[in-house]
């Protein structure tokens, strides 16, 4: 059984600012217990490699049996593409706006409520879809670490900044913006688009939200240094 109040930050962050995978993983594991669920939310920009070192991160804790780590994307809670179409929003995916922030903060609510007693579905983006699907994952009732992955997670404004108080742990990953602004290029010639039409979606929408979520993010607890 999970107890967790999230009143009081259950790591010991200590003094470091910055962190590799491997010591971002002995912190956790230190802290981790069978009747204690930790959340750590992993928040960069889109293109910063936060999903890779995610699940990278996912694979050391899981190397301790003795726990059980789970990862909640947010992309999970993009509106679905009809009702972008309905809210004119359709050439703007992505943007903060675009996605569903309350169903987002009650998910976390019911995962970081105390006296776990049932496993709870989140829903998990289907990137070649380009869709998101509802209850496509269960959180086991028994995980004990939850790793929290996406873009706006530490928004100083608006429903976004609601959401920090779910948070045992913060971690960025960091990436300046060329090398950010080349790799969605690429992410985008990916999918079969040419040069200039990945160049494209990049300036209009991914950079000013790799922007936002650089200048406008709360401080996290930790860098990671994994680019």
């Amino acid at each position: 059984m999970i107890n967790s109040d999230h009143q009081l930050p259950v790591i010991n962050k200590g003094e470091l600012s910055e962190v590799c995978l491997a010591e971002l993983a002995a912190i956790i594991l230190k802290q981790a217990t069978s009747n204690v669920r930790l959340v750590i939310a992993i928040v960069g920009p889109p293109g910063s490699g936060k999903s890779t070192a995610t699940d990278a991160l996912e694979v050391l804790l899981a190397q301790n049996k003795e726990i059980k780590v789970q990862v909640v994307p947010m992309d999970g809670f993009h509106y679905d593409n009809v009702i972008l179409e309905q809210l004119g929003m359709t050439h703007t995916k992505g943007a903060p706006e675009t996605f569903d922030v309350g169903g987002l903060d009650a998910v976390l609510k019911r995962l970081t409520a105390k006296n776990q007693t049932e496993s709870i579905a989140v829903p998990v983006f289907d990137r070649n879809r380009d869709i998101s699907l509802a209850s496509a994952r269960l959180i086991d009732k028994k995980t004990t670490v939850l790793l929290i992955e996406g873009n706006y997670l530490l928004l100083k404004d608006g429903p976004w900044s609601q959401l920090k108080k779910y948070f045992d742990l913060s971690v960025m990953v960091p990436c300046d913006e060329v090398t950010l602004r080349e790799r969605l290029i690429r992410r985008w010639q990916d999918l079969n688009y040419s040069h200039q039409q990945a160049a494209a979606k990049v300036e209009l929408n991914d950079m000013p939200n790799a922007k936002l979520i650089i200048r406008q993010s709360c401080a996290a607890d930790m860098n990671l240094t994994w680019n």
